[in-house]
C-alpha cells in the first residue's frame, strides 16, 4: 500500500479539477492506497472531496510567500509519510518538485492534460518561462508521465525518454441523473423558450478553446435552423471579447453566454448536441461526461476528441475548421433520430467499456508499482 498525494491548483472547478478529482476518489474507493490532496484554492474541488472523505490539504500558493507555502507542503508530505506525488498542471508540478526534491525515496509522476495553449504578449513570455522549467524538472525529477491522449504522448515523446512516458487516458464515475424538471428550470433560468433545441459548449474561455468559430457555427446555422440558440458555458479573460463579437456578427440574440456552473451534468442534459471547436484537447471531461449521459457530440478533428470519437461515433467528426460544415453536421444530427440513437448508444457502450473509473484505478495503481519498484 502506498501513500498518494495528489498536488493540484484547485481553483477553477473545469475538466482537469474534474480528472483530479476523479483520481483522488477512484484511488479512495477501488485501490489499497491511501490518498490525501494539496490544493493552493479551498474552492468547490476541496468541498466535493471533502464531502467523498478524502483528507484535503489546503496551502495557498503565490508568487510572494512562495517558498513558506512550499516549505510548508513538504513539512505536508514528511508528516503524512507520502510516498508517491502525483501532480496536475504545470505550477502543481513545480511546486511537487520544489517540496518534494530533498525528502529521499520518494517518488514523483505527473499528469500531462494537453498541448501548450496558444498565448500572446506577456502570457506568452510568462508561459514559456514556467514551460522550459517544467520540462526540465520533467527529463530531469520526475520518475513517470502520464499522457492522457496518444497526441499529449508524441508531444512529450518529442523531449522525455520512451521509458518515462506513458499512456492513459481520463476516467469518467457514474452518471449523474437528472430530470425533466431540472432541465425546465435550467431553460427558464436561462430564458430560452420550450421550442428552441440548444446547441452548447462547455469550457474556459481562453484561445485554445476557438469559441469563434462556434459563434460562427451557431450564425451559419441559425440561417438553416431558425429554432436552434447557442449556449456558451464557462467564464474567462475572453468572455468580453467573444460578446462584443457576436453582436459584431449580429448573432447576440442566438448565443447566450451561461458563465460558469457547477451543474454540468444537468447542463448537458439540456443540450441538443455538445460541440468543441478547440485547436486542441487532451481528453476533455466534458466529452466523456456528454459520451456517459446520451449528449450527442460534434466535433473539429483535434487531439483525443478525435481518437475516441474515431472509434465509436466518426459521425460526429468534422474535418476541418468550417462553421458550414459543421452546422450542416447539426443540423443532419438534429433532424436524424436514428443517427443521434446510433451515435449516443456507440459512445455509451465504448464509456462503460473503456472509461470507467475502477478500470482507470487499477491502471494507475499498476503504474504506481511499477514505478516504486523502478
Amino acid at each position: 500500500m502506498f501513500n498518494v498525494a495528489q498536488i493540484a491548483s484547485g481553483k477553477i472547478y473545469a475538466g482537469l479539477e474534474n480528472q483530479v478529482q476523479n483520481t483522488a476518489v477512484g484511488l479512495h474507493e477501488f485501490s489499497g492506497n491511501k490518498v490525501q490532496v494539496i490544493l493552493f484554492h479551498d474552492e468547490i474541488l476541496a468541498r466535493r472531496l471533502r464531502e467523498k472523505n478524502i483528507k484535503v490539504h489546503v496551502i495557498p500558493v503565490g508568487f510572494f510567500g512562495y517558498f513558506k507555502s512550499v516549505n510548508m507542503i513538504n513539512k505536508t508530505l514528511i508528516s503524512e509519510k507520502i510516498d508517491i506525488v502525483h501532480s496536475h498542471g504545470y505550477k502543481a508540478n513545480i511546486v511537487a518538485y520544489h517540496a518534494s526534491k530533498k525528502i529521499p525515496g520518494i517518488y514523483r509522476i505527473r499528469s500531462e492534460h494537453g498541448l501548450p495553449e496558444p498565448f500572446s504578449g506577456f502570457k506568452l513570455l510568462k508561459y514559456r518561462m514556467y514551460d522550459y522549467y517544467d520540462r526540465k524538472i520533467a527529463a530531469g525529477h520526475t520518475h513517470r508521465v502520464i499522457a492522457v491522449s496518444k497526441d499529449v504522448r508524441d508531444y512529450l515523446l518529442e523531449f522525455l525518454p520512451e521509458t518515462k512516458v506513458l499512456y492513459l487516458h481520463n476516467s469518467i464515475g457514474p452518471g449523474e441523473e437528472t430530470d425533466e424538471e431540472t432541465v425546465r428550470k435550467i431553460r427558464t433560468e436561462l430564458n430560452i423558450s420550450p421550442g428552441m433545441r440548444i446547441i452548447g459548449i462547455i469550457g474556459r474561455l481562453v484561445p485554445v478553446k476557438n469559441h469563434r468559430l462556434f459563434i460562427d457555427t451557431i450564425k451559419r446555422l441559425s440561417e438553416l435552423e431558425k429554432n436552434v440558440i447557442g449556449l456558451i458555458v464557462g467564464s474567462g479573460p475572453l468572455e468580453n471579447d467573444l460578446k462584443e463579437y457576436a453582436k459584431k456578427e449580429n448573432i447576440a440574440d442566438r448565443v447566450i453566454f451561461a458563465g460558469f456552473r457547477n451543474d454540468i451534468p444537468s447542463v448537458l442534459g439540456m443540450l441538443d448536441v455538445l460541440m468543441f471547436t478547440s485547436l486542441h484537447e487532451g481528453l476533455p471531461m466534458a466529452l466523456l461526461e456528454a459520451m456517459n449521459m446520451g449528449t450527442p457530440v460534434i466535433s473539429v478533428k483535434t487531439g483525443g476528441i478525435a481518437e475516441v470519437l474515431s472509434e465509436c461515433c466518426p459521425e460526429g467528426l468534422v474535418d476541418s475548421y468550417d462553421p458550414d460544415k459543421l452546422a450542416r453536421k447539426c443540423l443532419e444530427l438534429l433532424n436524424d433520430p436514428t443517427l443521434k440513437n446510433k451515435i449516443t448508444e456507440a459512445a455509451l457502450t465504448m464509456v462503460k467499456e473503456l472509461f470507467s473509473l475502477e478500470s482507470y484505478t487499477h491502471k494507475l495503481s499498476a503504474i504506481y508499482s511499477e514505478m516504486m519498484r523502478w
